[in-house]
């Protein structure tokens, strides 16, 4: 029986996680690396690119994730945003 390309992992490349690093600091450490997936598997973005500082804490506190890793992402979204319009201005 012949194997579609798609089914053979040795024939398609797959990307790895190369954050395979040993964790210290206990459950709290294991539980920050999760935040930020969480935050990007909720599909928000658009909320954070929106709100203001008193709405990033209300949000964090209504979904469980400490502010800071929600200020982060909005930040890093923002930040993002910036270089594309710059991007699109430029050329």
């Amino acid at each position: 029986m012949q194997i579609a390309k798609f089914m053979d992992a040795a024939l398609v490349p797959v990307p790895f996680d190369t954050d395979d690093q040993p964790i210290s600091g206990g459950v709290a450490s294991v539980m920050a690396r999760g935040y930020p997936a969480q935050l990007a598997r909720m599909e928000v973005d658009h909320l954070l690119l929106a709100a203001s500082p008193e709405d990033l804490r209300d949000m964090a506190q209504r979904w469980g994730i400490p502010l800071s890793i929600v200020e982060r992402r909005s930040k890093a979204l923002a930040g993002h945003a910036a270089r594309q319009i710059t991007k699109k201005k430029g050329g």
